[in-house]
């Protein structure tokens, strides 16, 4: 019985450590599907990563434009800050498009804005990303010639491109 015992482990050790290899390697390569955010996606991110990254850009695109509507409220603009705020949306927007690869929308299970007709009408979003391409390099154009006129009467154009996205792709918090 002893020696039956001992040629069982020998044979079921090597067996139970191949299983646990082999699901050890299936955890690395293929997440848990509960797990979407970890999923590393086509640009080398993870779900998780590019959503935050696309957050964080937006923000930033947000403050951007919070500081050149600021700015112009006041009596002596500083047209510094305001073209480098330019600067930053045209540099941001030339990679908007860019943020959202399939698999960031709601259904990844992580919070975010961005509405699921993104992914549904891609031409849509495509058309309204090429619009707002087109204001913030024309904006920035504006704004490197330091003309607070020229600067106010560009604003509600890009500020327009900026709500076309919003009113149709965002998720609307308020």
């Amino acid at each position: 019985m002893k020696r039956l015992s001992v040629y069982l482990c020998a044979i079921a050790a090597p067996l139970a450590l191949a299983a646990c290899e082999a699901g050890e390697e299936t955890a690395a390569t293929h997440p848990a599907a509960d797990d979407t955010g970890s999923m590393v996606l086509d640009n080398g991110m993870s779900v998780r990563a590019t959503i935050e990254t696309r957050q964080e850009n937006l923000k930033e695109m947000g403050a951007a434009m919070k500081t050149i509507s600021d700015q112009l409220k006041l009596e002596a603009p500083d047209v510094d800050a305001i073209y480098a705020s330019a600067q930053t949306i045209e540099g941001h927007s030339m990679n908007i498009g860019d943020w959202f690869p399939a698999g960031t929308g709601p259904d990844s299970g992580i919070e975010t804005e961005a509405l699921a007709n993104i992914w549904e009408s891609p031409d849509d979003f495509a058309n309204a990303v090429a619009r707002f391409q087109n204001e913030a390099d024309g904006f920035e154009a504006v704004a490197v010639t330091r003309n607070v006129d020229d600067i106010r009467a560009g604003l509600p154009s890009l500020g327009g491109a900026c709500k076309n996205c919003h009113d149709q792709f965002r998720l609307d918090t308020n």
